[in-house]
Protein backbone atom coordinates (compact mmCIF):
# COMPACT_ATOMS: atom_id res chain seq x y z
CA UNK A 1 0.00 0.00 0.00
CA UNK A 2 2.82 2.35 0.91
CA UNK A 3 4.57 1.57 -2.39
CA UNK A 4 1.41 2.38 -4.32
CA UNK A 5 1.13 5.73 -2.55
CA UNK A 6 4.75 6.54 -3.41
CA UNK A 7 4.19 5.67 -7.07
CA UNK A 8 1.05 7.81 -7.15
CA UNK A 9 2.82 10.76 -5.54
CA UNK A 10 5.69 10.43 -8.03
CA UNK A 11 3.28 10.35 -10.94
CA UNK A 12 1.51 13.44 -9.53
CA UNK A 13 4.85 15.29 -9.16
CA UNK A 14 5.83 14.32 -12.70
CA UNK A 15 2.47 15.48 -14.01
CA UNK A 16 2.85 18.76 -12.18
CA UNK A 17 6.29 19.35 -13.70
CA UNK A 18 4.98 18.49 -17.16
CA UNK A 19 2.10 20.90 -16.65
CA UNK A 20 4.48 23.72 -15.66
CA UNK A 21 6.66 23.06 -18.70
CA UNK A 22 3.63 23.07 -20.98
CA UNK A 23 2.34 26.34 -19.51
CA UNK A 24 5.78 27.92 -19.92
CA UNK A 25 6.04 26.86 -23.58
CA UNK A 26 2.53 28.09 -24.37
CA UNK A 27 3.18 31.41 -22.63
CA UNK A 28 6.43 31.87 -24.53
CA UNK A 29 4.73 31.14 -27.87
CA UNK A 30 1.90 33.57 -27.11
CA UNK A 31 4.39 36.25 -26.08
CA UNK A 32 6.38 35.84 -29.30
CA UNK A 33 3.21 36.01 -31.38
CA UNK A 34 2.08 39.14 -29.53
CA UNK A 35 5.42 40.81 -30.22
CA UNK A 36 5.15 39.87 -33.90
CA UNK A 37 1.68 41.41 -34.07
CA UNK A 38 2.74 44.60 -32.28
CA UNK A 39 6.10 44.88 -34.03
CA UNK A 40 4.95 47.68 -36.31
CA UNK A 41 3.52 49.59 -33.35
CA UNK A 42 6.38 49.25 -30.88
CA UNK A 43 7.91 52.58 -31.91
CA UNK A 44 4.74 54.69 -31.40
CA UNK A 45 4.04 52.83 -28.15
CA UNK A 46 7.55 53.60 -26.92
CA UNK A 47 7.14 57.27 -27.87
CA UNK A 48 3.82 57.40 -26.02
CA UNK A 49 5.36 55.88 -22.87
CA UNK A 50 8.28 58.33 -22.98
CA UNK A 51 5.99 61.34 -23.42
CA UNK A 52 3.64 60.13 -20.69
CA UNK A 53 6.52 59.66 -18.23
CA UNK A 54 7.99 63.04 -19.10
CA UNK A 55 4.71 64.94 -18.75
CA UNK A 56 3.00 62.94 -15.99
CA UNK A 57 3.55 65.53 -13.20
CA UNK A 58 2.08 68.22 -15.45
CA UNK A 59 -0.90 66.03 -16.26
CA UNK A 60 -1.64 65.36 -12.60
CA UNK A 61 -1.61 69.08 -11.80
CA UNK A 62 -3.74 69.75 -14.87
CA UNK A 63 -6.26 67.03 -13.94
CA UNK A 64 -6.53 68.33 -10.36
CA UNK A 65 -7.93 71.62 -11.65
CA UNK A 66 -10.65 70.02 -13.79
CA UNK A 67 -14.03 68.77 -12.54
CA UNK A 68 -14.25 65.08 -11.76
CA UNK A 69 -16.97 64.49 -14.33
CA UNK A 70 -14.39 65.13 -17.07
CA UNK A 71 -11.75 62.84 -15.53
CA UNK A 72 -12.70 59.76 -17.57
CA UNK A 73 -12.38 61.17 -21.10
CA UNK A 74 -12.42 64.98 -21.20
CA UNK A 75 -9.29 65.69 -19.16
CA UNK A 76 -7.00 63.22 -20.95
CA UNK A 77 -8.40 64.29 -24.34
CA UNK A 78 -7.75 68.00 -23.73
CA UNK A 79 -4.29 67.40 -22.28
CA UNK A 80 -3.36 65.11 -25.19
CA UNK A 81 -4.42 67.85 -27.60
CA UNK A 82 -2.30 70.40 -25.74
CA UNK A 83 0.78 68.14 -25.74
CA UNK A 84 0.26 67.42 -29.43
CA UNK A 85 0.05 71.13 -30.19
CA UNK A 86 3.10 71.84 -28.07
CA UNK A 87 5.19 69.11 -29.69
CA UNK A 88 3.98 69.25 -33.28
CA UNK A 89 3.25 72.99 -33.41
CA UNK A 90 6.88 74.04 -33.91
CA UNK A 91 7.30 71.37 -36.58
CA UNK A 92 4.22 72.66 -38.40
CA UNK A 93 5.51 76.21 -38.18
CA UNK A 94 8.88 75.10 -39.57
CA UNK A 95 7.27 73.26 -42.48
CA UNK A 96 5.10 76.29 -43.28
CA UNK A 97 8.17 78.56 -43.29
CA UNK A 98 10.14 76.15 -45.45
CA UNK A 99 7.16 75.85 -47.79
CA UNK A 100 6.94 79.63 -48.15
CA UNK A 101 10.67 79.81 -48.91
CA UNK A 102 10.30 76.96 -51.38
CA UNK A 103 7.63 78.94 -53.22
CA UNK A 104 10.08 81.83 -53.58
CA UNK A 105 12.72 79.47 -54.96
CA UNK A 106 10.17 77.91 -57.31
CA UNK A 107 9.29 81.34 -58.75
CA UNK A 108 12.98 82.07 -59.32
CA UNK A 109 13.44 78.72 -61.06
CA UNK A 110 10.39 79.43 -63.24
CA UNK A 111 11.84 82.82 -64.14
CA UNK A 112 15.17 81.17 -64.99
CA UNK A 113 13.35 78.60 -67.14
CA UNK A 114 11.78 81.34 -69.24
CA UNK A 115 14.41 84.08 -69.39
CA UNK A 116 17.57 82.63 -67.86
CA UNK A 117 19.24 83.79 -64.66
CA UNK A 118 22.80 85.11 -64.49
CA UNK A 119 25.06 83.49 -61.86
CA UNK A 120 25.89 85.63 -58.82
CA UNK A 121 29.30 87.26 -58.68
CA UNK A 122 30.40 85.43 -55.52
CA UNK A 123 29.88 82.02 -57.18
CA UNK A 124 32.94 82.42 -59.40
CA UNK A 125 35.04 83.50 -56.41
CA UNK A 126 34.63 80.15 -54.61
CA UNK A 127 38.07 78.48 -54.52
CA UNK A 128 38.65 75.36 -56.66
CA UNK A 129 34.99 74.76 -57.57
CA UNK A 130 34.04 78.30 -58.68
CA UNK A 131 34.45 77.81 -62.44
CA UNK A 132 32.75 74.39 -62.33
CA UNK A 133 29.73 75.83 -60.47
CA UNK A 134 29.46 78.76 -62.91
CA UNK A 135 29.48 76.43 -65.93
CA UNK A 136 26.71 74.25 -64.47
CA UNK A 137 24.71 77.32 -63.46
CA UNK A 138 24.87 78.67 -66.99
CA UNK A 139 23.91 75.28 -68.44
CA UNK A 140 20.82 74.87 -66.23
CA UNK A 141 19.64 78.21 -64.83
CA UNK A 142 21.42 80.62 -67.14
CA UNK A 143 19.86 79.20 -70.32
CA UNK A 144 16.11 79.38 -71.08
CA UNK A 145 14.72 75.84 -71.00
CA UNK A 146 17.73 74.51 -69.15
CA UNK A 147 15.69 73.16 -66.23
CA UNK A 148 13.41 71.24 -68.61
CA UNK A 149 16.40 69.74 -70.37
CA UNK A 150 17.88 68.65 -67.03
CA UNK A 151 14.64 66.93 -66.05
CA UNK A 152 14.37 65.19 -69.43
CA UNK A 153 17.93 63.91 -69.25
CA UNK A 154 17.42 62.50 -65.76
CA UNK A 155 16.54 58.84 -65.33
CA UNK A 156 12.77 58.64 -65.02
CA UNK A 157 12.89 55.35 -63.10
CA UNK A 158 15.18 56.80 -60.46
CA UNK A 159 12.99 59.91 -60.18
CA UNK A 160 9.88 57.78 -59.69
CA UNK A 161 11.71 55.65 -57.13
CA UNK A 162 12.87 58.74 -55.24
CA UNK A 163 9.34 60.16 -55.24
CA UNK A 164 7.96 56.82 -54.01
CA UNK A 165 10.53 56.66 -51.20
CA UNK A 166 9.66 60.20 -50.14
CA UNK A 167 5.95 59.40 -50.14
CA UNK A 168 6.50 56.22 -48.13
CA UNK A 169 8.63 58.12 -45.61
CA UNK A 170 5.95 60.76 -45.14
CA UNK A 171 3.16 58.18 -44.86
CA UNK A 172 5.05 56.02 -42.36
CA UNK A 173 5.91 58.89 -40.04
CA UNK A 174 2.38 60.25 -40.25
CA UNK A 175 1.08 56.87 -39.09
CA UNK A 176 3.63 56.80 -36.26
CA UNK A 177 2.53 60.25 -35.08
CA UNK A 178 -1.15 59.31 -35.25
CA UNK A 179 -0.74 56.07 -33.25
CA UNK A 180 1.53 57.84 -30.74
CA UNK A 181 -1.17 60.42 -30.07
CA UNK A 182 -3.81 57.68 -29.71
CA UNK A 183 -1.65 55.63 -27.32
CA UNK A 184 -0.80 58.77 -25.33
CA UNK A 185 -4.51 59.48 -24.79
CA UNK A 186 -5.13 56.00 -23.39
CA UNK A 187 -2.05 56.24 -21.17
CA UNK A 188 -3.35 59.48 -19.68
CA UNK A 189 -6.80 57.96 -19.32
CA UNK A 190 -5.70 54.83 -17.46
CA UNK A 191 -2.41 56.10 -16.14
CA UNK A 192 -3.14 56.06 -12.39
CA UNK A 193 -4.05 52.36 -12.03
CA UNK A 194 -1.40 51.39 -14.59
CA UNK A 195 1.29 53.32 -12.71
CA UNK A 196 0.18 51.85 -9.36
CA UNK A 197 0.22 48.31 -10.77
CA UNK A 198 3.64 48.83 -12.38
CA UNK A 199 5.12 50.18 -9.15
CA UNK A 200 3.61 47.26 -7.22
CA UNK A 201 5.17 44.70 -9.57
CA UNK A 202 8.53 46.46 -9.48
CA UNK A 203 8.44 46.57 -5.68
CA UNK A 204 7.47 42.90 -5.40
CA UNK A 205 10.23 41.75 -7.74
CA UNK A 206 13.07 44.09 -6.77
CA UNK A 207 12.06 45.64 -3.45
CA UNK A 208 13.02 49.21 -2.49
CA UNK A 209 15.88 49.09 -4.96
CA UNK A 210 13.42 48.60 -7.83
CA UNK A 211 11.41 51.62 -6.67
CA UNK A 212 14.57 53.69 -6.74
CA UNK A 213 15.48 52.47 -10.23
CA UNK A 214 12.01 53.27 -11.56
CA UNK A 215 12.16 56.81 -10.16
CA UNK A 216 15.64 57.26 -11.59
CA UNK A 217 14.47 56.27 -15.08
CA UNK A 218 11.49 58.62 -14.93
CA UNK A 219 13.64 61.53 -13.68
CA UNK A 220 16.17 60.88 -16.45
CA UNK A 221 13.52 61.02 -19.15
CA UNK A 222 12.06 64.23 -17.72
CA UNK A 223 15.53 65.77 -17.46
CA UNK A 224 16.21 64.87 -21.10
CA UNK A 225 13.02 66.56 -22.23
CA UNK A 226 13.79 69.62 -20.10
CA UNK A 227 17.31 69.79 -21.51
CA UNK A 228 16.00 69.62 -25.07
CA UNK A 229 13.58 72.48 -24.42
CA UNK A 230 16.26 74.65 -22.76
CA UNK A 231 18.76 74.04 -25.56
CA UNK A 232 16.09 74.75 -28.17
CA UNK A 233 15.17 78.02 -26.47
CA UNK A 234 18.81 79.15 -26.13
CA UNK A 235 19.68 78.38 -29.74
CA UNK A 236 16.47 79.84 -31.14
CA UNK A 237 16.75 83.14 -29.24
CA UNK A 238 20.49 83.81 -29.51
CA UNK A 239 20.86 82.72 -33.13
CA UNK A 240 17.55 84.35 -34.08
CA UNK A 241 18.89 87.69 -32.80
CA UNK A 242 21.95 87.23 -35.00
CA UNK A 243 19.66 86.59 -37.98
CA UNK A 244 17.79 89.79 -37.23
CA UNK A 245 20.98 91.84 -36.95
CA UNK A 246 22.26 90.38 -40.23
CA UNK A 247 18.90 91.29 -41.94
CA UNK A 248 18.07 87.71 -42.87
CA UNK A 249 14.67 87.45 -44.62
CA UNK A 250 12.06 86.07 -42.17
CA UNK A 251 14.59 86.13 -39.34
CA UNK A 252 12.05 85.10 -36.68
CA UNK A 253 10.93 82.10 -38.72
CA UNK A 254 14.48 80.94 -39.34
CA UNK A 255 15.28 81.41 -35.66
CA UNK A 256 12.33 79.19 -34.75
CA UNK A 257 13.50 76.57 -37.24
CA UNK A 258 17.02 76.67 -35.81
CA UNK A 259 15.69 76.25 -32.27
CA UNK A 260 13.48 73.38 -33.37
CA UNK A 261 16.33 71.57 -35.07
CA UNK A 262 18.52 72.19 -32.00
CA UNK A 263 16.49 69.58 -30.11
CA UNK A 264 18.49 67.01 -32.06
CA UNK A 265 22.29 67.17 -31.58
CA UNK A 266 24.26 68.46 -34.59
CA UNK A 267 21.17 69.15 -36.73
CA UNK A 268 21.03 72.88 -35.91
CA UNK A 269 24.29 73.32 -37.82
CA UNK A 270 22.34 72.67 -41.02
CA UNK A 271 19.99 75.60 -40.34
CA UNK A 272 22.93 77.93 -39.58
CA UNK A 273 24.74 76.83 -42.73
CA UNK A 274 21.57 77.32 -44.82
CA UNK A 275 21.07 80.87 -43.54
CA UNK A 276 24.72 81.64 -44.22
CA UNK A 277 24.29 80.45 -47.81
CA UNK A 278 21.25 82.72 -48.19
CA UNK A 279 23.32 85.68 -47.04
CA UNK A 280 26.11 84.73 -49.44
CA UNK A 281 23.58 84.59 -52.27
CA UNK A 282 22.59 88.15 -51.40
CA UNK A 283 26.22 89.24 -51.57
CA UNK A 284 26.61 89.75 -47.79
CA UNK A 285 29.74 87.66 -47.30
CA UNK A 286 30.86 89.34 -44.05
CA UNK A 287 27.42 88.96 -42.48
CA UNK A 288 27.30 85.33 -43.60
CA UNK A 289 30.68 84.62 -41.99
CA UNK A 290 29.64 86.34 -38.75
CA UNK A 291 26.31 84.49 -38.59
CA UNK A 292 27.97 81.16 -39.32
CA UNK A 293 30.69 81.69 -36.67
CA UNK A 294 28.23 82.87 -33.99
CA UNK A 295 25.66 80.18 -34.76
CA UNK A 296 28.29 77.42 -34.71
CA UNK A 297 29.60 78.66 -31.37
CA UNK A 298 26.13 78.81 -29.77
CA UNK A 299 25.10 75.40 -31.05
CA UNK A 300 28.40 73.86 -29.94
CA UNK A 301 28.13 75.27 -26.40
CA UNK A 302 24.48 74.27 -26.07
CA UNK A 303 25.02 70.72 -27.37
CA UNK A 304 28.31 69.94 -25.65
CA UNK A 305 28.00 71.88 -22.38
CA UNK A 306 24.44 72.94 -21.50
CA UNK A 307 22.61 69.74 -22.47
CA UNK A 308 24.99 67.29 -20.71
CA UNK A 309 25.22 69.58 -17.66
CA UNK A 310 21.43 69.57 -17.22
CA UNK A 311 21.36 65.80 -17.57
CA UNK A 312 24.25 65.30 -15.17
CA UNK A 313 22.56 67.20 -12.34
CA UNK A 314 19.45 65.00 -12.40
CA UNK A 315 20.74 61.63 -13.59
CA UNK A 316 23.89 61.74 -11.39
CA UNK A 317 25.96 61.12 -14.50
CA UNK A 318 29.11 63.00 -15.25
CA UNK A 319 29.38 65.39 -18.17
CA UNK A 320 31.14 62.83 -20.34
CA UNK A 321 28.67 60.01 -19.67
CA UNK A 322 25.66 62.27 -20.15
CA UNK A 323 27.04 63.29 -23.55
CA UNK A 324 27.65 59.65 -24.50
CA UNK A 325 24.15 58.74 -23.37
CA UNK A 326 22.59 61.32 -25.69
CA UNK A 327 24.76 60.64 -28.74
CA UNK A 328 24.91 56.87 -28.24
CA UNK A 329 21.15 56.68 -27.74
CA UNK A 330 20.62 58.70 -30.91
CA UNK A 331 22.89 56.35 -32.86
CA UNK A 332 21.29 53.18 -31.44
CA UNK A 333 17.58 54.06 -31.28
CA UNK A 334 17.15 57.19 -33.41
CA UNK A 335 15.29 60.17 -31.96
CA UNK A 336 13.83 57.96 -29.25
CA UNK A 337 17.37 57.27 -28.06
CA UNK A 338 17.74 60.91 -27.02
CA UNK A 339 15.38 60.07 -24.15
CA UNK A 340 16.13 56.46 -23.30
CA UNK A 341 19.91 56.64 -23.83
CA UNK A 342 20.62 58.81 -20.73
CA UNK A 343 17.98 56.88 -18.77
CA UNK A 344 19.68 53.55 -19.50
CA UNK A 345 23.10 54.89 -18.50
CA UNK A 346 21.60 56.40 -15.34
CA UNK A 347 20.14 53.01 -14.40
CA UNK A 348 23.47 51.32 -15.12
CA UNK A 349 25.25 53.85 -12.89
CA UNK A 350 22.70 53.29 -10.09
CA UNK A 351 23.15 49.51 -10.29
CA UNK A 352 26.93 49.95 -10.24
CA UNK A 353 26.78 52.21 -7.16
CA UNK A 354 24.53 49.72 -5.35
CA UNK A 355 26.89 46.85 -6.15
CA UNK A 356 29.82 48.84 -4.75
CA UNK A 357 27.91 49.69 -1.58
CA UNK A 358 27.34 45.99 -0.92
CA UNK A 359 31.11 45.28 -0.80
CA UNK A 360 32.35 45.97 2.77
CA UNK A 361 35.48 48.02 3.30
CA UNK A 362 38.36 46.13 4.97
CA UNK A 363 40.59 48.36 7.08
CA UNK A 364 44.14 47.05 7.42
CA UNK A 365 44.58 48.69 10.82
CA UNK A 366 41.43 47.05 12.16
CA UNK A 367 42.55 43.63 10.89
CA UNK A 368 45.94 44.02 12.58
CA UNK A 369 44.34 45.05 15.88
CA UNK A 370 42.05 42.05 15.65
CA UNK A 371 44.99 39.69 15.20
CA UNK A 372 46.77 41.22 18.21
CA UNK A 373 43.64 40.82 20.36
CA UNK A 374 43.28 37.20 19.35
CA UNK A 375 46.94 36.51 20.15
CA UNK A 376 46.54 38.18 23.58
CA UNK A 377 43.34 36.33 24.41
CA UNK A 378 44.62 32.90 23.27
CA UNK A 379 47.68 31.87 25.32
CA UNK A 380 49.48 28.79 24.12
CA UNK A 381 48.00 25.57 25.41
CA UNK A 382 44.81 27.12 26.82
CA UNK A 383 41.42 25.61 26.28
CA UNK A 384 40.37 28.76 24.37
CA UNK A 385 43.23 28.35 21.90
CA UNK A 386 42.27 24.71 21.29
CA UNK A 387 38.61 25.62 20.70
CA UNK A 388 39.50 28.57 18.47
CA UNK A 389 42.00 26.59 16.42
CA UNK A 390 39.47 23.77 15.98
CA UNK A 391 36.94 26.32 14.76
CA UNK A 392 39.40 27.74 12.26
CA UNK A 393 40.26 24.22 11.00
CA UNK A 394 36.61 23.23 10.68
CA UNK A 395 35.51 26.50 9.00
CA UNK A 396 38.26 28.39 7.11
CA UNK A 397 35.62 30.86 5.88
CA UNK A 398 35.27 32.06 9.49
CA UNK A 399 38.84 33.39 9.40
CA UNK A 400 38.12 35.33 6.21
CA UNK A 401 34.68 36.46 7.27
CA UNK A 402 35.99 37.85 10.56
CA UNK A 403 37.70 40.62 8.65
CA UNK A 404 34.67 41.76 6.67
CA UNK A 405 33.65 44.96 8.35
CA UNK A 406 34.27 46.61 11.66
CA UNK A 407 30.95 45.40 13.12
CA UNK A 408 31.84 41.74 12.67
CA UNK A 409 35.25 42.30 14.24
CA UNK A 410 33.71 43.91 17.32
CA UNK A 411 31.26 41.06 17.75
CA UNK A 412 34.01 38.44 17.47
CA UNK A 413 36.17 40.36 19.94
CA UNK A 414 33.32 40.31 22.45
CA UNK A 415 32.87 36.57 21.88
CA UNK A 416 36.57 35.93 22.52
CA UNK A 417 36.42 37.90 25.77
CA UNK A 418 33.40 35.86 26.90
CA UNK A 419 35.33 32.66 26.08
CA UNK A 420 38.22 33.87 28.27
CA UNK A 421 35.85 34.52 31.17
CA UNK A 422 34.40 31.02 30.84
CA UNK A 423 37.88 29.55 30.90
CA UNK A 424 38.74 31.50 34.08
CA UNK A 425 35.58 30.28 35.81
CA UNK A 426 36.39 26.70 34.84
CA UNK A 427 39.86 27.02 36.32
CA UNK A 428 38.43 28.39 39.56
CA UNK A 429 35.92 25.53 39.69
CA UNK A 430 38.75 23.00 39.19
CA UNK A 431 40.74 24.55 42.09
CA UNK A 432 37.69 24.44 44.37
CA UNK A 433 37.21 20.76 43.56
CA UNK A 434 40.86 20.06 44.34
CA UNK A 435 40.58 21.89 47.67
CA UNK A 436 37.36 20.02 48.48
CA UNK A 437 39.07 16.73 47.68
CA UNK A 438 42.03 17.56 49.98
CA UNK A 439 39.67 18.53 52.82
CA UNK A 440 37.77 15.28 52.35
CA UNK A 441 40.98 13.25 52.44
CA UNK A 442 42.09 15.01 55.65
CA UNK A 443 38.73 14.32 57.26
CA UNK A 444 39.03 10.62 56.41
CA UNK A 445 42.48 10.46 57.93
CA UNK A 446 41.29 12.08 61.18
CA UNK A 447 38.39 9.71 61.44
Amino acid sequence: MEMIERIASGEAAGGSRSGHVFIFVVSLVVLVLALCILRSFLLPLAWAVVLALATWPLYRRFAARWPRRFAANGTPLVFTALITLFVLGPFGFAFITIGAQAQVWAREVAFAEQYGLAPPIWLAAIPLAGSWLVNHWNAVLGTPGGVTGLLQSADSASMIGWAGSLGGFVLRHTAIIAFTILALFFLYRGGEPLAARTLQIVHQKLGPRGDRYFRQAALSIRATLGGMLVVSLIDGVLIGLAYEIAHVPSAAAWGAITGLLAMIPFVAYLAVAGVALVLIAKGAGAAALAVFAWGTFVVFVADKLVRPALLANTTRLGFFWALLGSLGGLAAFGLLGLFIGPAILALAAAIWRDSLDEVPHIDAGTVKQEEQDQARLKPEGSMLAVVSNRAHVQSPARTIGSHLGHGLIERERAALISFAEVETQLKRYAKLREEAARVGDAANCVS
